[in-house]
């Protein structure tokens, strides 16, 4: 069905947040009736839950009630109602229907958007008093809120090893080259040891000279 001129939407207070990793924020969730008498609204918001968590919601005052879901991670319900049927929001008036807070896991980057669709889990935004078009919403003007998170990028990864290598890494021989560790130095006492096998020999020759001549 087409929409015709109508012009409900739904958006975020903030279109972009900058915040710590650690810290709380709050979003307010505005819904704007556009050419139409309204009496109510659904919001179904979307957002990264790696990067953060919706803990609490708090009900607005541009309707007389709300019934705010924040327990599915990634996902919030927001549902707005005029309580007594005979009332309604004017055309061209906007409002608050819930206050959203959020906590910041980690660094990174989330934007908040309305699902919005022809079926299902859908925002909405319901005329006053026609039953045939209750639903006024035009999703392509809906809002969205970019939250960013310390720096926006997440933290530095540690370097992982890859399959079968060693996580220290050692040294790699030049090309042609040999792996094989260097010869050691010669133990202390070794040239002890020569010196003291050569002493006995240089004494024996000595002797032998000396027979040599006497005989």
């Amino acid at each position: 069905m087409t929409k015709g001129v109508w012009a409900a939407t739904l958006n975020f207070d903030q279109s972009t947040i900058n915040v710590s990793a650690g810290s709380s924020f709050q979003v307010q969730v505005i819904v704007n009736s556009g050419t139409d008498k309204v009496a109510g609204a659904d919001a179904w918001i979307l957002y990264d839950s790696n990067i953060l968590k919706a803990t609490s919601g708090v009900a607005g005052s541009y309707f007389q009630s709300a019934s705010i879901d924040v327990n599915t991670p990634g996902k919030i319900y927001v549902g707005a109602v005029e309580v007594d049927t005979a009332t309604y929001k004017d055309a061209g008036t906007s409002g608050t229907i819930a206050t959203i807070t959020f906590s910041a896991l980690k660094n990174g980057s989330s934007t908040l958007v309305f699902e919005c669709q022809d079926s299902g889990e859908t925002s909405k935004v319901d005329k006053y008093g026609d039953a045939n078009v209750p639903n006024v919403i035009v999703c392509s003007q809906n809002g969205s809120s970019t939250v960013t998170v310390g720096s926006g990028s997440s933290s530095a990864p540690t370097a992982t090893p890859a399959p079968g290598s060693s996580a220290n890494p050692t040294s790699t021989p030049a090309p042609g080259g040999s792996s094989a560790p260097p010869p050691s130095l010669p133990k202390s006492g070794v040239i002890d040891n020569l010196i003291n096998a050569a002493v006995p020999g240089a004494g024996l020759l000595i002797i032998g000279v000396v027979l040599k001549f006497l005989l």
